[in-house]
């Protein structure tokens, strides 16, 4: 089954400069085929499924399909920007893969990182309650390997030798008062 999700916060923090854009875990392409609506830019997508490549393949430039896990940049060229919108949790090992892709960004060139945080006010309200329960399409979804908070992802790109430069939440709290 073909998942996609239009993510605006992280669409928004795609530079208008950015000419060569890798889209890591794209997808079937709707955040791409976004991107360059908004933007002129060469588009690369990667995943891990032909049936979503084939779709994709509608939008963007050009479509890889490839086990994240062990891909392969040496290959891939330089990029102004690289985006990792919800695919990250989903590797073994996500630092390996980031630290790779360090070699695939120009000297100016940005990594855009979306991640679930599964300390969400809902996800701790069901933990308090003794109640872990996997929910597709959540932070909690049984296709991921690995979960995050703000320390966990902030230490995630830091150790695999990126600076970040913004951190920013998506969601909301309710009673204002209080946050």
């Amino acid at each position: 089954m073909a998942f996609d999700i239009l993510n605006k916060p992280t669409l928004s923090r795609i530079p208008n400069t950015t000419k060569r854009l890798l889209d890591i875990g794209c997808g079937v392409g709707w955040l791409g085929r976004e991107i360059k609506q908004r933007i002129n830019c060469n588009i690369v997508g990667v995943t891990i499924s032909e049936a979503e490549a084939a779709e994709a393949s509608k939008y963007l430039d050009e479509v890889i399909i490839a086990d994240l896990n062990e891909l392969d940049t040496s290959g891939l060229g330089k990029f102004d920007c690289i985006l990792c919108c919800h695919v990250l949790e989903h590797l073994y090992w996500p630092e390996n893969l980031l630290r790779r892709l360090r070699n695939n960004l120009t000297t100016e060139g940005l990594l855009v990182v979306a991640l679930p945080n599964i300390l969400f006010f809902k996800h701790r309200l069901a933990f308090l309650r003794g109640r872990f329960r996997y929910v597709d399409y959540t932070a909690i979804d049984i296709h991921h390997f690995r979960f995050f908070d703000w320390q966990s992802a902030r230490a995630l790109l830091e150790e695999s030798g990126y600076k970040v430069i913004e951190s920013v939440g998506d969601g909301y709290f309710p009673l204002p008062h209080i946050r």
